[in-house]
């Protein structure tokens, strides 16, 4: 309803136009003859022909009944259509619609001044509802009526439009039933109506709901800073939306979002507050569940080995990568965001011809499987393995390609590790074997196969140890023991000692080790078995039996891990407390190499220390677990080397998890940093109000400050030009309050940021509307040189924000009497808008403060304005968000320019 003319508006409007019609009536009553041809360059004819209403001249009886028609103007003429010929021969009912027309009560025949509404009917038909005030008068001894007729067809069409948006506004709010409760309350407090929603909402019906809302407050902190809210409100100030917590009927509560506003009578005074709640008790469960979700998104794509990338085939554009790429690639991420393609510098030379060849895949509709080599830091090589597939939109088109890419060198070179083994394994002098699921033998090695009375090993194959043995309680035992091997999980062991008896009656003590074998598709395929002869240390041992007992109880509940390496860096002792540290079953650490648990970085740097250990030193690291663990751990890992021969023998390490104290530690520097950004903001944030508010406020105080003392010598159009510019005024100051509302929401993370196409002639227009008070008082002229339909693509509050500023900062560093001038530009891919006044200039060095916040850069205004120095870092903040660019060039004591470009559509980004 903003179009609409107003009350006031109207009324004026009426006000001047009698006074006109009176003006009239005078000088035409001061000429001496009517029916005598006016004189074209007599300047009452030229105001009788110019005015904007019909006018008629016509005869009338004594009982001022009209009679024909003498003159008109030309504005009759135009309207209705009827030539001076036959004007003469209608009377003033002819023009009326007789069926539709009335007469106003303050209307009465025998009065000389009379006022109805009528609807003319023009000579093609057409209808224009029109308000009629006739003067009759005499002249010469005869009646006449003077009448002028003022279209009033936009107001009564106004009028309805605003009685059936009125109707709309009741339906709407009355089937609004679901999530919204409409409300006012008096001054007192107490709601007077509350829509039928609360039955819905809140299970309450509306007679329970009329009373004191306070009533359905809970004890929530919430509700203490929703009660100063509402009290203000109540005050006529009008509030930002706020949340409390409210009852249930049932007992349980629910959370509302807020939005409050003042009702003042005519006279200004506050008499209510009306308010929308909405429920978003749901709605904010449901932000916390997905806050939740992509928390537990970025924590797996930040922590798996993988590089997990998506692109989106329609914009051709990367749309995420995992950060693992740095390390796989050894490039960094922003590189490949810019262009994607850029990854091919780290891949072999020998392979980019096949890795073009399998993203050419993807236009063909189609995924890759594929491995490659990339050349990493120090000319390393490493092996990748990369696989893609596509992702299709509902008429099957291909719309985004995910994949993922792995380091497999590690598997590749286990391959040639593979044989190497096998090597080694067949010369061994331990004993090795493996039997298929039905614990057949289908591979030994020489030892085993010599062991066994054969010469070569495939007399073995296919046999089992009963058949080659015979049926004797250890080989029963020891194929037991092969039954529960191939139960294990994959990387877990049975170690047995065990009595074996060779076919020549000979009988030792082995140590056998036995573990399952599984395929690539992790699915049991054999049992293997190696045994060592410990027959020579068995005795020993057994000596040795009652010492290794205490040790081992002493060692096994010490709450430190515990552990020895041998020069191979490979574990030849742990307690339990070092296998829990590691996630290791027990047992299963001895023999495990110490690297093969640490993530790499930290092998290779502990491997460096390790190189130069002096005599009786004591060596402390900070190692994280490879990813193998169970769960990412931090371990304080102390060595003390052990010397024989003046050469390391074995290093004994002591581990102590400090997980939980670093991530504490860790969290302190993130909270420390969050606390400074916080309290930054915050000053910023009250700095800015402090200066954007005080030029609408101070308007506001001079213009009401002119009405107090000058009320009653002005006349009434003065005073509703007053009472204009205050109104003006104070929605200024409350769209500032607004506008930096919604700024400190951008600097805590809250603010809604919107995008649109925007038409800057507008957003220019308003804002110059809005500080043109201030212009006049410097008598400062304003000019906006922006064409209509000059779009850019942006938030109209953030830019709203920026030229209101930019605006503000001209008028205030203007001279009396000069100019401000604003301009657009519309390019094919940017928008430029350029704030130029006439001011006193900036010098280079201070040119260079003006976007900085550690500057604070602020001067006098040329009427000695003061300033807090924020307002264009505001502007700079915003013109950022919006993918844009702010320039200035000034030169002293000629002028300043102040240029913001801005992507004219959502697809351009300027580089900043």
């Amino acid at each position: 309803m903003e179009n609409q003319p107003s009350y006031q508006d109207l009324f004026k409007s009426r006000n001047l136009l009698e006074k006109k019609v009176k003006k009239l009536e005078r000088e035409l009553k001061a000429q001496s003859n009517l029916y005598a041809k006016p004189d074209t360059n007599n300047l009452y004819y030229q105001l009788f022909n110019k005015t904007i209403d019909i006018i008629l001249i016509h005869k009338s009886t004594r009982y001022n009944q009209p009679g024909l028609i003498m003159m008109t103007n030309t504005i009759a003429k135009k309207v209705l259509g009827y030539t001076d010929e036959e004007f003469r021969k209608m009377t003033l009912t002819d023009l009326y619609d007789n069926k539709k027309s009335k007469q106003s009560s303050s209307e009465a025949p025998i009065r000389d001044i009379t006022k109805s509404e009528q609807i003319l009917v023009t000579k093609n038909r057409k209808r224009i509802i029109t308000e009629v005030h006739t003067n009759y008068f005499d002249h010469k001894g005869v009646r006449y009526g003077f009448t002028v007729i003022h279209d009033i067809s936009e107001h009564k069409n106004a009028s309805e439009a605003y009685r059936m948006s009125e109707e709309k506004y009741k339906r709407l709010v009355e089937s609004l039933s679901d999530e919204y409760i409409f409300y006012s309350r008096d001054r007192n407090g107490m709601i007077t109506y509350i829509s039928p929603s609360i039955k819905k909402v809140l299970g309450y019906s509306r007679d329970e709901a009329l009373r004191n809302y306070k009533e359905f407050l809970t004890d929530h902190q919430m509700n203490r800073q929703a009660l100063v809210h509402s009290e203000l409100s109540l005050k006529g100030i009008t509030q930002p939306s706020f949340l409390n917590e409210l009852y249930h009927r049932d007992g349980s509560t629910r959370i509302f979002h807020n939005t409050e506003i003042p009702v003042l009578d005519e006279s200004g005074k506050v008499i209510a507050a009306e308010g929308i709640a909405r429920d978003i008790t749901d709605a904010l469960k449901n932000e916390e569940q997905l806050r939740m979700q992509e928390e537990r998104f970025r924590i797996l794509v930040e922590n798996i080995e993988e590089v997990f990338w998506i692109f989106d085939l329609k914009e051709d554009k990367l749309l995420y990568v995992s950060p693992k790429y740095e390390k796989l690639y050894n490039r960094p991420i922003k590189n490949l965001y810019k262009k994607p393609g850029s990854f091919l510098k780290s891949i072999h030379p020998e392979d980019v011809k096949t890795v073009k060849k399998a993203y050419k895949q993807i236009e063909k509709g189609k995924g890759f499987d594929i491995e490659y080599r990339v050349i990493g830091q120090q000319e390393n090589i490493s092996w990748i393995w990369s696989k893609s597939f596509l992702i299709h939109d509902e008429k099957k088109k291909p719309v985004l390609v995910v994949g993922i890419a792995f380091d497999i060198t590690e598997k590749k070179n286990a391959r040639l590790d593979k044989n190497l083994l096998a090597a080694i394994v067949e010369n061994t002098e331990d004993h090795a074997v493996i039997k298929d699921t039905n614990l057949k033998i289908i591979a030994s090695n020489r030892a085993n196969t010599l062991a066994a009375g054969k010469k070569r090993a495939e007399e073995l194959i296919g046999k089992t140890d009963l058949e080659l043995y015979g049926d004797h309680p250890h080989v029963r035992q020891y194929m037991e023991d092969d039954r529960k091997a191939m139960q294990l999980k994959k990387g877990e062991t049975l170690v047995n000692e065990q009595v074996f008896v060779y076919p020549d009656g000979k009988t030792i003590n082995s140590l056998v080790k036995k573990f399952p074998v599984f395929d690539e598709k992790n699915k049991l395929i054999a049992v293997a078995s190696i045994s060592r002869d410990i027959s020579s240390y068995k005795k020993a041992l057994f000596d040795h039996a009652e010492s290794e007992k205490k040790y081992h109880f002493l060692i096994t509940n010490m709450d430190n891990g515990l552990g020895i390496i041998n020069t191979n860096y490979r574990f030849t002792f742990a307690n339990m407390a070092a296998e829990e540290i590691f996630g290791l079953n027990k047992g299963t650490l001895i023999g495990t190499s110490l690297f093969s648990l640490l993530a790499k970085q930290d092998g290779k740097q502990i491997l460096e220390e390790f190189k130069i250990f002096q005599e009786n030193s004591k060596h402390t690291f900070q190692i994280q677990l490879s990813q193998t663990a169970r769960k990412k751990r931090i371990i304080l890992m102390t060595a003390t080397p052990q010397f024989k021969n003046d050469r390391i023998s074995e290093i004994f390490l002591v581990f102590n998890d400090v997980t939980q104290r670093v991530e504490i530690e860790k969290n302190l520097l993130i909270s420390e940093k969050n606390l400074k950004d916080a309290n930054i903001a915050k000053d910023k944030f009250f700095s800015i109000i402090a200066h954007d508010l005080r030029n609408p406020f101070h308007s506001i105080m001079n213009f009401s400050d002119l009405l107090f003392k000058h009320c009653q010598t002005y006349d009434k159009e003065e005073v509703m030009t007053l009472i204009k510019m205050i109104h003006d005024s104070s929605r200024q100051a409350y769209n500032l309050l607004e506008n930096l509302l919604n700024w400190s929401g951008a600097q805590t993370g809250r603010i809604d940021f919107r995008p649109a196409s925007t038409d800057m002639y507008k957003i220019v227009s308003s804002n110059i509307s809005l500080i043109e008070g201030t212009a006049m008082e410097k008598n400062i002229t304003l000019a906006n040189n922006v064409k209509p339909k000059t779009i850019a693509f942006c938030d109209a509050n953030m830019i709203n924000t920026v030229i209101r500023n930019l605006l503000s900062n001209a008028i205030k560093f203007t001279r009396p009497a000069g100019r401000i001038t604003v301009t657009g530009k519309s390019g094919s891919r940017i928008t430029e808008i350029s704030v130029t006044d006439t001011g006193v200039g900036i010098n280079d060095e201070d040119l260079a403060k003006l976007f900085r916040i550690d500057t604070c850069y602020s001067t006098t205004g040329t009427a000695n304005e003061e300033g807090t120095g924020l307002g264009l870092i505001l502007c700079n903040e915003f013109i950022h968000i919006n993918n844009g660019k702010i320039k200035v060039t000034s030169k002293v004591g000629k002028g300043t320019t102040f240029v913001v470009e801005l992507p004219k559509t959502s697809g351009n980004k300027l580089e900043k």
